[in-house]
């Protein structure tokens, strides 16, 4: 039913509560499944999967995911938006940018904090 998920090793999707997916410094992307056990079961309630970014030989050089890893996404987003408790790709996008542009906003009330104390 997710042969990504299996191929990776998974047997328990059922188990699969939420996931993360960030990139590292090293061209590495990390997603980090977490599960809901049950009590007394002696599995791993995080598992941590590392996938090297693929190079791309267009002008513009780079790199982008990795096939497997965006599988293992869509995957992990039907499981989930079938249990009711999915937190899609996109919307773990838009809480990063909201919490992005708070942080912004909060320096930016900072720096007019200092430049009112500086200049008066």
């Amino acid at each position: 039913m997710y042969p990504t998920l299996t191929q990776m090793g998974i047997t328990s999707p059922g188990e699969i509560s939420s996931y993360d997916y960030f990139q590292d410094a090293n061209d590495e992307d990390i997603l980090r499944i977490k599960y809901r056990r049950r009590p007394g079961s002696f599995l791993p309630e995080t598992r941590v999967y590392r996938f090297r970014r693929i190079g791309v030989a267009e002008a513009g050089g780079g790199t982008e995911i990795s096939p497997t890893l965006s599988d293992a996404i869509v995957e992990l987003d039907e499981l989930l938006a079938t249990k009711g408790e999915v937190l899609s790709l996109a919307a773990q996008i838009e809480d990063a940018v909201a919490a992005a542009e708070m942080e912004l906003a909060r320096v930016r009330a900072l720096t007019r904090k200092i430049t009112q104390t500086t200049s008066g």
